[in-house]
């Protein structure tokens, strides 16, 4: 039975891990350039300012305008770069849409069933073992209680650009 618990634990807490459709190798596409007919097996990182941001197998990053691509490929590239910015969009609509407030209740409550759990530990069952998690869910509560959250402020969440220019 404990075995299950844990696997189960593990499950929930990877479950992220898994949520890639499918390797990062997969997404390269060949590329054919009708200004240069050259042939490039690349990965779609952005489009901005008539410039497609590609990277290929070996990790280099190179620019192109966007004319130099077939019709087909033009589609393509402004279907992908308007998807990436509206999942873009929606994730940041998402993270200023979360109160503060959650996350501090639930650092609270955790603080707090450690510190319970090491108090029942200590006070009933006479075991000493237990007291560093009750250490640790007062560390919890005071340094949670000490932040300040003011819920009249609007999300002030800085997410940086897709722009891969820096790398």
């Amino acid at each position: 039975m404990k075995s299950k618990i844990y696997l189960l634990l593990f499950v929930i807490l990877n479950g992220q891990m898994y949520a890639h459709e499918s390797g990062h190798e997969a997404s390269l596409k060949q590329w054919p350039l009708t200004a240069t007919n050259e042939l490039i097996i690349a990965d779609f990182i952005k489009y901005e300012g008539n410039e497609v941001w590609l990277m290929d197998e070996n990790r280099t990053i190179k620019v192109f305008t966007i004319s130099y691509f077939s019709d087909e490929d033009q589609k393509y590239i402004i279907a992908k770069s308007k998807l990436i910015q509206s999942i873009n969009d929606n994730q940041l609509r998402t993270l200023n849409a979360l109160p503060v407030s959650i996350l501090h209740n639930s650092h609270l409550v955790l603080g707090g069933v450690l510190l319970y759990f090491s108090s029942f530990k200590l006070i009933i069952r006479k075991i000493v073992a237990y007291i560093p998690y009750g250490v640790l869910g007062a560390a919890i509560i005071l340094i949670v209680s000490c932040k300040n959250i003011k819920t009249d402020k609007t999300g002030n969440i800085a997410v940086l650009p897709n722009n891969v220019s820096f790398v």
